[in-house]
């Protein structure tokens, strides 16, 4: 019996261990202030989320976004998102979208 629990338990663990091998998912995020003297500001952000199977298909979105506010008030925004997603064959296919926006 302590032979058969043991071996229950073994195979639990290998399951287990097999699944987190397939999926890695992870986000990195960035921020960048620039004040200028002028008093205009500049904040970069950007954001990466990597989704990886094991079987080497995947997705990554990127997302950036960038202010300028001058000294008036008067606000520039960039956003630029990417989508990229890769099958297990090695196919990929990429979308990139880009708006901008001026507020006087």
């Amino acid at each position: 019996m302590l032979k058969s629990l043991f071996a229950g338990v073994a195979a639990l663990t290998l399951i287990a261990s097999t699944t987190l091998v397939h999926a890695q998912d992870t986000t990195e995020k960035e921020k960048t202030v620039v004040q200028n003297p002028d008093g205009s500001q500049t904040v970069d952000k950007s954001k990466t989320e990597r989704s990886m199977d094991g079987d080497g298909s995947g997705n990554v979105e990127r997302h950036d976004r960038s202010v300028t506010k001058d000294a008036f008030g008067h606000r520039d925004v960039t956003e630029k998102n990417t989508e990229t997603d890769r099958d297990s064959d090695g196919n990929v296919h990429r979308e990139t979208e880009t708006n901008h926006d001026h507020d006087d």
